[in-house]
């Protein structure tokens, strides 16, 4: 569980020593923070909503048509549709300068959103459009492996460079990949164990290094890996699978993650024409046969390098301030230039506009709010969740043992004894807290000397 970015649980301060009195009440019916209180407390970061502005173009049309017609979330569509052109364009033929090197568009993306929540339905709908553009060009399309990764050596073999003797390879398909999972979760547990080397092969995947697994025989090989990786995953899952290195290694925030949640209810989707789906797909492969046709270096405008100059020191701060966030947000910037690229090529443009960087902040914006809502909001949801647990729990065991002391008041030592192991001395601590507190408390606890505690039950209980 994310215990690494959870506010720890306060303790209550209590002066020992400075009382006259051999005993200090230091919980009563008048102390008003309670668990009750804090769940009310819940909900002061809003849920992460698209801006319409980032259904850019050729994306927003798909998008419409699809959700206008189904469940599908546009969402879903529109990353997907994302991830399939930055895998289809080239890295050799579209680019800007990134001083001694190039910057290519390469957009990873997750998709958060809860069980039945229309993840699968966009994934699908789309699917049908992406099945008619291979039809009218297949060559286009960069290939897509539909499943789970599981090793280093399974991803390289698919997009090597040389062929090998005596080895049962598949055929390699060259170093242009979509690998869409929709059970990344399985990912993320699987980087989990140790010595696993997943990990550091799609952080360079996504830096476009070379990558060579460490083989005494039959080495194989990729120069430069196009690879761009989409996937879904629920926000439980998200929570319980991601470790504190995903983060703060840099393997995270390699993967912009939204947050999306079902907008309708549509028991008799509507059929999308066949006049559409032909007209989309084209318009998909025109763009495609227009990235892929020659190199071109892209430039900015004039009015693009005005904007990026007023927003260019918050892009490279997002989160400063706070580690976890700052760290998740870390390659906002680097998304921003190859968003903008990437709607500027929807434009079959050679120039970078305003309005293109303008579609790209709107979605590092969802990004940041996706962040800050999963990792605060839902986390508070399971902090809530193993409070109400322990509470239930603790109250059990220390009505058990008032009556077997003949309902004489008890110590807690009892309690931590009990559950060492389960529950840390800062979340027994913050039950006993609650217990004793608010406007309905349960147990009157007093502070003795030397650190100890008189725990017992209220007449109303």
């Amino acid at each position: 569980m994310f215990d690494f970015i959870r506010n720890s649980f306060k303790k209550e301060k209590v002066e020992d020593g400075k009382s006259s009195k051999e005993t200090e009440k230091v919980y009563s019916k008048k102390h008003k923070t309670s668990l009750n209180n804090k769940q009310k407390e819940k909900g002061s970061i809003p849920k992460p909503v698209v801006e319409d502005k980032c259904y850019y173009g050729l994306i927003g049309r798909f998008v419409r048509e699809i959700v206008q017609a189904t469940e599908a979330l546009g969402e879903g569509v529109a990353i997907e549709l994302i991830a399939l052109l930055s895998a289809s364009i080239s890295p050799d033929k579209i680019w800007t300068p990134f001083g001694s090197n190039r910057t290519v568009i390469r957009c990873n993306a997750l998709l958060v959103a809860g069980t039945s929540h229309g993840k699968g339905i966009s994934s699908s709908q789309l699917g049908a459009f992406i099945k008619k553009a291979k039809v009218l060009n297949e060559n286009l399309i960069a290939p897509i492996f539909r499943g789970a990764l599981s090793t280093p050596e399974g991803v390289i073999a698919q997009i090597r460079d040389n062929e090998l003797d005596n080895v049962n390879y598949p055929e390699s398909t060259g170093n242009q990949l979509l690998v869409f999972d929709e059970e990344i979760s399985s990912v993320l547990k699987i980087i989990q164990k140790t010595n696993n080397t997943l990990s550091n092969l799609l952080r360079k995947l996504f830096d476009g290094s070379a990558v060579e697994p460490l083989t005494k025989f039959n080495r194989i090989r990729c120069e430069n890996p196009h690879v761009v990786v989409c996937g879904h995953i629920t926000p439980k899952e998200l929570m319980l699978n991601v470790r504190e290195d995903d983060v703060y290694n840099g393997f995270l925030n390699r993967y912009p993650m939204y947050y999306a949640e079902r907008k309708v209810l549509k028991p008799f989707p509507d059929e999308i024409p066949e006049k559409v789906i032909n007209e989309l797909s084209r318009e998909l492969i025109d763009i495609l046969e227009w990235a892929n046709e020659k190199e071109r270096k892209l430039s900015y405008s004039n009015c693009f390098k005005e904007r990026w100059n007023s927003v260019y020191k918050e892009i490279a701060t997002l989160g400063e301030g706070n580690e976890f966030e700052e760290s998740m947000m870390a390659r906002a910037k680097h998304y921003a230039k190859m968003y903008s690229m990437l709607f500027a090529t929807l434009d079959k443009s050679e120039v970078i506009y305003a309005k293109h960087l303008e579609v790209a902040l709107g979605w590092i914006k969802y990004w940041q709010d996706s962040v800050e809502y999963l990792f605060n909001i839902k986390n508070q949801e399971m902090k809530e969740s193993l409070l109400n647990e322990a509470s239930e729990k603790i109250f059990n065991l220390i009505k058990r043992e008032i009556h077997a002391n003949g309902g004489n008041a008890i110590g807690k030592s009892c309690i931590t004894s009990a559950f060492s192991g389960k529950y840390s001395a800062d979340l027994i601590q913050e039950v006993i807290n609650d217990l004793a507190s608010g406007d309905s408390p349960k147990l009157n606890v007093e502070r003795l000397k030397r650190n100890s505690y008189k725990i017992s039950m209220l007449d109303i209980n």
